[in-house]
This record gives C-alpha cells, sequence and structure tokens, in this order.
C-alpha cells in the first residue's frame, strides 16, 4: 500500500496520507480493521453522500474480521487481495445463495395454479394452528399416556445425564452412540422425510439457520432436527447446487401433525416464518421453551442459559460454540465440523428439557394448591389469634361458658389451664398462644403426583405458556409491500435535505416511486422476495443522491450491486432501471456525462520520470491530475479520521 504514518485514538491506527509519489500512485486505501461495525457503517455513508467515492467491505483471515477498503479508482477494488477482479468478473463476489432464482421462496412460485395452491395450502395450515390455539388442551396426548409427568420420578431428573452431541459418534467398538445424519443430497432428504413418517416419532426438537441480512432478507441454510427416540437430523438446504431446497417442503405433513409435538426455543422470531415461507411448512402443536421460562420466571432466557439452570454439565462449551456461530455467515459453504456441531447443541436438548419445564410449571401450581389447602386447614381449625388475645376478648364470656355447657365442661373446669384449650361441640382443641408456621412438603401433602394428559390440562401456568406457543405458529411471512416512504433511510436523507435547506424535485420522487414498482414487477418475475432483489435503501440513493447512469455510477453507491443487475449476460434489468434514471434527469435538464477516472490509465500517464518532467515544466494535464488526486486522498483520509475520532469521542462522553 505504501508508506504511511499513524495517529493513534483508542488503538485504532488512522491513516495520515504524505504528498509523495509512492502514496499518491496507489490504487486503494485500506482503513483499519479496528474499527467497529457502527463506525464502518458510517464510513460507507459519508463515501456516499459526502466524498464520492468507491467504497467496499473486505472479510478478513478471521472469523467476523472486516475492514472498509475505499478508491477513486473505477478499477481499484481490482487490486485487492480477496476481492481480485470481480468488478470485471460481475459474479464472482456474490454468494452462491444470491443467484436469485436457484433458491425460490415457496411463498413467491409462480408455476400454473401455483397462486391458488398457495392460497389453499396457507389456509389449511392456519385452520389447524386455529384448532389448538382455541383448545390447547389437543396439544397434550391421551394415546398411551406419552404426556404423563410423575413428579416423584422426576424429582431429581436434569439434563447432566445426558450425553452431549460429539463430532465422532461411534463408541469403542464402532458402534454409533447417536444417530445423526447429515442431509445434503435429495436421496438423503428423501431418506429423511421417509424415515421421519414411517418411524413417527411423539416429539421433534427443531431449529433454524438462516442468512439474516436484513429484516426483508433473509433465506434458510439449515434445518436442524431431533427426535424422543434418539434420532438427530442436519438438513443442509442448500446442498446439491439447489435441489435440496426444492425438496425439503416434504417435511409439511411432519410439521402439521398434531399427534407430534415440536418443540423450538424463540420461535416468533425466524423459524416459524421461515419454514412457511420458504418451504409451505406450517408448525401445527408447538412448546416453545422460552415462553415457558417466562412463565416460570426465569432470570436469562437464553436457550444455552436455560440448560445450565437445568443442569447442562458442559454448558460452557455450548456457550463458547453459540458466541462464535450464532452471528455466523450461513450461507457459506462448506460447513464446518463446528458448525455443524453448534446445530446439533440447538436440538439436542429441546426435548428432555420440555418434560423439565412441564415438570416444574406443574410443580409450582402444586405447591400453591397446597399452601392454599394447608391455609384454609389451618384457618378452620386454628384461628391463630394474636397472643395478647384472650378467648373471651375474641368470642364473649357467655359465648364460651355455652360451648362449655354444651361438651360437659362445667365452670369450675373451665378455670383450669387446659379448660381454655377446648372450645366447640365437637371437642375440637384451639390454641390460644401464637405458634411458629411449619414448614411443609407441599408435595407430599398432595394426594396427586402422577399428572396425566387430561390433569395437565387443568395446569394454568402450563397452559399459559402452552397457548402462547401455539400463537407463535400464525406468525406467516408477511407479503404486504414495505412502505417505501417511511424507509429509515429515506426518512434521515429527507431530513439532512431540509437541514440544508435543500428539497428533492418532484422527477426524484417520481423516480423512487417507479423503482419501487420495478423491483416489484422484477420479484414476480423471478420468484423472488422484493427485499431479496435489491434493498430500498439502495433504490433510495440511486434515485435521491447522485441518480447514476452507468453500471460504475451504481457501484460507487455499492460496489457489490445486487445481484439482479449483473444476472443476465445482457444486463437487462440494469438497463431498465438506468433508463429510468436517465429520464429522470432529462425532465430536471441535468446533463448525462458520468466518467470516472482508471486506475490503469493513470499509471499508463504517470511514471516518475514523465511526471518528474512534467511538474518542472508545469505545463502537462496529468501534473494537475497527480496535485488533484492528492488532494483527493488526504481530504478522504481527513474526512474518514474525523468521524472516527467524533464517534469514539462521543462515546467516552457518555461514559
Amino acid at each position: 500500500m505504501g508508506r504511511k504514518k499513524h495517529s493513534n485514538r483508542d488503538t485504532i491506527c488512522l491513516p495520515r496520507l504524505d504528498n509523495d509519489t509512492i502514496l499518491i500512485e496507489q490504487p486503494f486505501l485500506a482503513l483499519p480493521r479496528e474499527l467497529a461495525p457502527y463506525q464502518r457503517a458510517m464510513v460507507h455513508d459519508i463515501c456516499v453522500e459526502n466524498l464520492k467515492l468507491f467504497h467496499c467491505g473486505v472479510d478478513g483471515e478471521n472469523e467476523g474480521e472486516r475492514c472498509v477498503v475505499v478508491s477513486i479508482y473505477s478499477d481499484g477494488f481490482s487490486h485487492v487481495p480477496g476481492l481480485n477482479d470481480a468488478i470485471i468478473d460481475n459474479k464472482s463476489c456474490y454468494l452462491p445463495i444470491e443467484e436469485i432464482g436457484k433458491y425460490k421462496p415457496w411463498i413467491m412460485l409462480k408455476d400454473s395454479n401455483s397462486m391458488n395452491r398457495i392460497s389453499l395450502k396457507t389456509n389449511e395450515g392456519e385452520k389447524l394452528i386455529r384448532r389448538m390455539i382455541d383448545q390447547p388442551g389437543r396439544c397434550f396426548r391421551d394415546d398411551d399416556n406419552v404426556d404423563t409427568i410423575d413428579l416423584i420420578e422426576m424429582e431429581n431428573d436434569d439434563l447432566s445425564t445426558i450425553l452431549p452431541p460429539t463430532k465422532q459418534d461411534d463408541d469403542d467398538d464402532g458402534n454409533p452412540i447417536q444417530m445423526c445424519l447429515r442431509v445434503d443430497t435429495v436421496e438423503l432428504m428423501q431418506r429423511c422425510i421417509k424415515e421421519l413418517e414411517e418411524n413417527k416419532p411423539t416429539e421433534i426438537g427443531f431449529d433454524l439457520e438462516s442468512y439474516n441480512k436484513s429484516k426483508n432478507y433473509q433465506i434458510t441454510c439449515l434445518i436442524q432436527l431431533a427426535t424422543n427416540d434418539g434420532r438427530e437430523y442436519i438438513i443442509d438446504v442448500l446442498g446439491d447446487n439447489g435441489k435440496v431446497w426444492d425438496t425439503v417442503g416434504g417435511l409439511a405433513n411432519v410439521f402439521a401433525d398434531k399427534s407430534i409435538v415440536k418443540i423450538g426455543h424463540g420461535i416468533n422470531g425466524l423459524d416459524v416464518q421461515s419454514l412457511q415461507r420458504d418451504f409451505g411448512i406450517f408448525v401445527v402443536n408447538v412448546f416453545d421453551t422460552y415462553e415457558a421460562a417466562v412463565v416460570l420466571g426465569l432470570k436469562e432466557k437464553g436457550l444455552a442459559t436455560i440448560c445450565a439452570h437445568y443442569g447442562l454439565s458442559n454448558c460452557e462449551f455450548y456457550n463458547t460454540l453459540k458466541r462464535t456461530y450464532q452471528k455466523t455467515n450461513w450461507a457459506k459453504r462448506p460447513l464446518t465440523e463446528p458448525m455443524i456441531l453448534y446445530g446439533r447443541y440447538d436440538v439436542h436438548y429441546l426435548i428432555q428439557l420440555r418434560k423439565l419445564m412441564i415438570r416444574d410449571l406443574i410443580k409450582a401450581e402444586v405447591v400453591n394448591i397446597a399452601m392454599d389447602e394447608e391455609f384454609l386447614e389451618r384457618k378452620v381449625t386454628s384461628k391463630q389469634p394474636e397472643s395478647s388475645m384472650t378467648l373471651s376478648s375474641v368470642l364473649g364470656d357467655e359465648i364460651i361458658r355455652i360451648l362449655n355447657e354444651e361438651d360437659g365442661i362445667t365452670e369450675n373446669d373451665a378455670t383450669n389451664d387446659n379448660a381454655a384449650d377446648h372450645v366447640g361441640t365437637d371437642g375440637g382443641k384451639m390454641q390460644l398462644a401464637s405458634n411458629e408456621v411449619e414448614i411443609i412438603d407441599c408435595i407430599g401433602k398432595t394426594k396427586k403426583t402422577i399428572f396425566y394428559a387430561k390433569e395437565l390440562r387443568m395446569n394454568l401456568r402450563l397452559m399459559e405458556a402452552i397457548s402462547k406457543s401455539q400463537y407463535h405458529c400464525l406468525n406467516f411471512w408477511n407479503m404486504k409491500p414495505e412502505l417505501y416512504l417511511k424507509n429509515k433511510k429515506f426518512l434521515l436523507l429527507a431530513t439532512r435535505c431540509k437541514m440544508d435547506g435543500k428539497e428533492w424535485s418532484k422527477s426524484q420522487l417520481d423516480l423512487y416511486a417507479k423503482l419501487v414498482s420495478w423491483r416489484e414487477d422484477v420479484a414476480k418475475k423471478e420468484e423472488s422476495l422484493p427485499g431479496v432483489i435489491c434493498s430500498l435503501d439502495f433504490l433510495v440513493m440511486v434515485a435521491l443522491l447522485d441518480r447514476p447512469t452507468t453500471e460504475f455510477g451504481l457501484r460507487r453507491i455499492r460496489y457489490d450491486i445486487p445481484y439482479i443487475l449483473v444476472k443476465y449476460d445482457d444486463k437487462r434489468y440494469m438497463k431498465t432501471m438506468l433508463e429510468l434514471v436517465k429520464n429522470s434527469r432529462t425532465e430536471d435538464g441535468i446533463e448525462i456525462c458520468e466518467q470516472y477516472p482508471t486506475y490503469k490509465d493513470f499509471k499508463e500517464r504517470n511514471t516518475y520520470d514523465r511526471m518528474q518532467k512534467y511538474l518542472s515544466l508545469q505545463e502537462n494535464s496529468s501534473s494537475s491530475d497527480m496535485i488533484a488526486n492528492w488532494v483527493r486522498w488526504t481530504v478522504t483520509s481527513a474526512a474518514i479520521s474525523i468521524v472516527i475520532y467524533v464517534s469514539i469521542s462521543k462515546i467516552k462522553g457518555k461514559r
């Protein structure tokens, strides 16, 4: 990159540029890897809105490591290690999952009669779910006593006795300890479906890992299943070049079977809507361990923490996996062994966890009932007045005399120490002295210790968790178009524009609306989600900032422009977009002329000898190019440094 000097600010080294030929000739500037994500986002923003620079994020060698590179040249990034010739070979910088058309969401399919089929299946799935919501007691099954909780037998149960998932699932004799099938071909996917249908489990733990780029750009990457009979399936839905994806929908009958309890954690996030959106799978009869944790009043409600609460012995290892892989890029292939192991941990304990949480929900209510019964019993048989009170002061002397006469107690007897301990026609004894309340074994006091399905349905706390779980199954993907006039980027730029005393032209606002409609049309044609076609943020910047009319203009807004723009060799969708932009500029009388310097041209024109000659003569335009380039690099570094410095200062000020 050439020579650099640095200024330090809280361990972040910021480039300070000098006017020397080596620095001026560099094709790009790489910013420190120590920048936080929000600081990198600020750099991207000022590159688009203020400095008009090409900018891009580059992954480092380690997981989660990333830096920003900037350039004044349209071909500057072809020299960045890791990006190579991505700007020339348009598709090399995209993940396979971004290849629109390969992984089609179920809700966007447009084959013959698909719309009617999707509508009918959605109505059918919703009807099944609403039945469970209306009568949550259906979630418990009477057959074969499959839902039976024995409080005495389960008293000391926890997760410590369950073998953890292991990389090697064979014992010393080569026999499988745990049955885990990695599904990454159509044949294995069909085998998985067949096994689940023919050897139907009573409970299935499930979880999903997704490529979650934004609220409106989500794609399922992995499905993990665990059954009550010890089987586990790690389904790589991106496997076999998209063929597994098209077969996953075969799990729909298993997930819709109300006799199989599906167990998940925090299913209201992505899990339920992802299964419905991508594969047409509706989840019927579910137990959400998160909702159970809420009803139980657990302080921490993360899955790993709940497992620790229930005695998971290797919880620290699970936490380490979660910290490393929970937010990793699940679209990258191949999947590593630690990634698969993490996926297995997320479902491995769910089935036993459900039983333990049901036990505790029942136990909590049993304790309350037993305490209430004990209180009522003591209230009837023992009034327990304050120590300073006497029976005479409470009931009156005349009433006591009458009661004593009915029990055959004479007036003289009543004067004895023990006489005051007797009252009532049944000879029952009431202690007048205040006594310390004994600690009781509430479960021992309760006659009921084994609970079958019909008793479980009567447990209020348990049914609260069950009911909330069923409602989450209606969390379908929202098919309504995004409210583009409420987009955060749009509102932010509108506020800045107003503060600067500027305003957008009608043509610009019309262009924004037309680009939104263009995105919706392309999504339908390509059977893809609009958010996957491109983000509203990108359309906002195209319409309301520079209104670029060339591919390089689009790449200056975002280097890795949406895949749809380069999917076809003729770049048909890019041409349509740019045509809309050109028409908008023409309406406002703005000249259509975009030229961007290239590093290749710069190098050809500026060898060191020629530069010295032209500088001494002060006649050649390339000399002014050199000075201009140096000025731009200096301004770039200064502006970025100020942004980072201010952001760090604000954080320190809040402390």
